[in-house]
C-alpha cells in the first residue's frame, strides 16, 4: 500500500472519529484504493468510517493502533504525508510529503472481519438532512442522559415514516419526542430503538463536519439490515459512514399526551426559579392558571406557599400536581435553545407538555402528573 494525503490534520481528525476515542486496544484500519483513503474502526455494535481523497500509487489495506497513529501524525504534522506498508516488516511507514523530519512508522496489527461485512443486502429508508437528524437526535438525547433513563429504556425510538421523522426518549416520568418532516420521496418505512449514547456519537460526528474543512453535507442516507438477526442502522454522506447495531427489543408502548385544553408561553428562567422556592416546602407542585400568570401551590409540614409566575393568559379548569424534580428536569431540557417555552395543560390530574412552538411542538416534553405516578 502507498498512498498521499495532503490533509495530515484532517486525517488525524478521523483516525479519532473512527476509533471513537483513542482509548487502550482502539484500531483503524486504513484502506487505499481509486485515489481515496478509507479509515474506518470499529466498537462493539458501532462501526464508523470516513474518506479522504488521496493519491494512491498502491492500492492496499492494513490495520493500525489509532493511539500510534494519532500519535505519528501529531509527530509529522507537515503539509501531507506519505504512507508505505512494507510487507516484508509488517510496519507502516509515515514520511513527510516534503521530506522535512525523520520516517517514523507504525506496528502493523492482526486484521479483522468487518460487521456487517460487504455482502449485506440493505434496505433504504430515504434520505434527511444532517441538520434535521441531528437536532432530532440531540433533543431527545439530553432526556437519555437523565439518571435512570438507561433502566426504563435502553434507548432512543427512530422512526421514519408517513413524511416525518420522529426520535423518542423516555424515563419513568418524561417523554421527550421530536419530530422534523421528511422530503416525500422517502424510502420503506424505519421503526427501530438504538443505543442512546452510540446514537448521538453517530450523528454528532456525521453532522459536524467529518473532518476539517470538509463542506457541510447536503443528506444523509439512511438503511438498514438484518445480519444473523441482528438490526443494523446506516448512516451515510458523500464522506461519511456510521453503523449501528440496535436493540433487540420493542419500545415500550407510550401513548401521545392528551390534547391541551389550553396553553401559555413563560419565562423559562422565572419558573425555574419559583420552582426551587416550592421545593424547599414540598416535592410536589400544583399548577394552575390564574388569568395572566402560572400560579405554584406547595404545601408541606412546613406550611404553604403560593407564588404567581408572569405568563401569557390562559385559563384551565382545575390543577395539574407534578413533581417538582421533574418539572425542572423538563425545563432544562429547552433552557439551553430557548428563553420562553410554551405550557400546556391537558386537563385537571392530566399530564403536562411542554414545547419550543406551539402546544404540540416539533420538539415536545410530557410530565406526568403526579396522579399517573401513583397508579
Amino acid at each position: 500500500m502507498k498512498a498521499r494525503v495532503s490533509a495530515t490534520t484532517a486525517l488525524g481528525d478521523a483516525i479519532g472519529y473512527a476509533a471513537g476515542a483513542l482509548r487502550p486496544g482502539a484500531t483503524v484500519r486504513l484502506t487505499a484504493a481509486e485515489g481515496e483513503l478509507v479509515i474506518s474502526g470499529r466498537e462493539p455494535g458501532i462501526s464508523r468510517s470516513f474518506t479522504l481523497a488521496a493519491d494512491v500509487d498502491d492500492p492496499g489495506e492494513c490495520v493500525v493502533s489509532a493511539r500510534a497513529a494519532s500519535a505519528v501524525l501529531t509527530a509529522a504534522a507537515h503539509i501531507g504525508v506519505d504512507l508505505v506498508l512494507e510487507p516484508e516488516d509488517q510496519r507502516l511507514w509515515v514520511t513527510a510529503a516534503d521530506h522535512v523530519g525523520a520516517d517514523l512508522s507504525i506496528d502493523v496489527a492482526e486484521p479483522y472481519a468487518v460487521v456487517p461485512g460487504p455482502e449485506v443486502e440493505w434496505i433504504s429508508h430515504g434520505t434527511v438532512t444532517p441538520i434535521l437528524l441531528n437536532a432530532a437526535v440531540a433533543a431527545v438525547g439530553r432526556l437519555a442522559e437523565v439518571d435512570g433513563m438507561h433502566a426504563v429504556l435502553g434507548g432512543v425510538h427512530l422512526v421514519m415514516a408517513d413524511g416525518a421523522l420522529t426520535a423518542t426518549a423516555s424515563e419513568r416520568h418524561l417523554v421527550g419526542r421530536r419530530t422534523e418532516p421528511l422530503a416525500a420521496d422517502a424510502g420503506a418505512p424505519l421503526d427501530l430503538v438504538l443505543p442512546a449514547r452510540e446514537l448521538q456519537q453517530a450523528v454528532g460526528a456525521i453532522h459536524r463536519h467529518t473532518v476539517r474543512g470538509a463542506p457541510t453535507y447536503s443528506s444523509v442516507q439512511v438503511d438498514s439490515a438484518v445480519v444473523d438477526r441482528a438490526t443494523w442502522l446506516r448512516l451515510t454522506t458523500e464522506h461519511a459512514s456510521v453503523t449501528l447495531r440496535a436493540i433487540d427489543q420493542p419500545y415500550p408502548t407510550i401513548p401521545p399526551a392528551p390534547a391541551p385544553v389550553d396553553h401559555t408561553t413563560v419565562v423559562i428562567a422565572t419558573l425555574l426559579a419559583a420552582l426551587d422556592n416550592a421545593a424547599a416546602v414540598s416535592p410536589h407542585v400544583a399548577v394552575s392558571s390564574v388569568g395572566a400568570g402560572v400560579l405554584l401551590k406547595a404545601q408541606g409540614p412546613a406550611g404553604t406557599l403560593a407564588q404567581l409566575v408572569p405568563a401569557t393568559s390562559w385559563s384551565v379548569p382545575g390543577s395539574v400536581t407534578v413533581t417538582v424534580e421533574h418539572l425542572v428536569l423538563a425545563l432544562e431540557l429547552f433552557e439551553d435553545d430557548i428563553e420562553r417555552v410554551v405550557l400546556a395543560a391537558t386537563g385537571p390530574t392530566k399530564p403536562l407538555v411542554l414545547s419550543d412552538q406551539g402546544p404540540a411542538g416539533p420538539w415536545t416534553v410530557t410530565v406526568a402528573a403526579r396522579r399517573d405516578l401513583q397508579r
